[in-house]
């Protein structure tokens, strides 16, 4: 994986092999819903466990992205899972739709992207009827988040461009989702900020991480 965390402009080569230490129990979480081991009598399985990771870490604005999705395509990524979202930038929208159509010798990188949990019944376009974010845009998969029953989520975002809805769960459901966590104390599952749903005795991995991220994550790990 790369940091693309410092990519503040267009210069290239960009991005850092050297990883910084992030605390992120958000990207462990829906790393461990993709691709986490099966068969080793510990934790959980991923949906898809053959499939390897290419971890790649964001900071704000557009460069990074940009690097990210570019870097991503060059080095032969079968889907991108992209769990956050953020209002479309032109510059990042053109990369994506590049890579969507060009990438893989022409037959196209998949994009997953989730499209958040706000009570949102029109995530898609902005008061004026504009697209808003990158998970309206026609070459992405939209997901969002269905509980146990494969019914939408309470507050679970909505919109005309929305693909399809994958658990996800939310944290009053006692059937949500179980996952990875940071190493340690310092992700989800500690002792200072309990959820609802209760915590596992082992604190490397979590019940407590939910919501349309899980949900693109697992579409993600279907499609590797």
């Amino acid at each position: 994986g790369l940091n693309f965390r410092t990519c503040l402009d267009e210069a290239t080569p960009c991005g850092d092999s050297d990883l910084e230490y992030v605390g992120q129990d958000h990207g462990a979480a829906v790393a461990g819903l993709v691709a986490a081991e099966g068969g080793n009598e510990k934790g959980v399985i991923g949906v898809c466990p053959a499939c390897r990771l290419m971890l790649l870490t964001l900071g704000g604005g557009e460069w990074p992205r940009i690097h990210a999705f570019l870097y991503a395509a060059e080095q032969g990524a079968s889907v991108v899972s992209a769990s956050w979202t953020m209002d479309r930038k032109t510059a990042v929208e053109a990369v994506i739709r590049d890579v969507s159509h060009t990438a893989r010798g022409g037959r196209g990188l998949p994009v997953v992207f989730s499209v958040g949990d706000d009570g949102d019944l029109n995530v898609c376009e902005d008061e004026e009827g504009s697209p808003e974010k990158f998970a309206g845009m026609d070459e992405v998969i939209a997901v969002a988040t269905s509980d146990n029953d494969d019914k939408r989520v309470p507050g679970a975002n909505l919109g005309n461009c929305l693909d399809l809805l994958a658990p996800g769960g939310f944290e009053q459901n006692p059937l949500g989702v179980t996952t990875t966590d940071q190493v340690g104390s310092e992700g989800k599952n500690n002792a200072d900020d309990p959820c609802a749903r209760g915590e596992l005795a082992d604190v490397d991995y979590t019940n407590c991480s939910g919501g349309s991220s899980a949900s693109a994550a697992i579409v993600s790990g279907v499609v590797g």
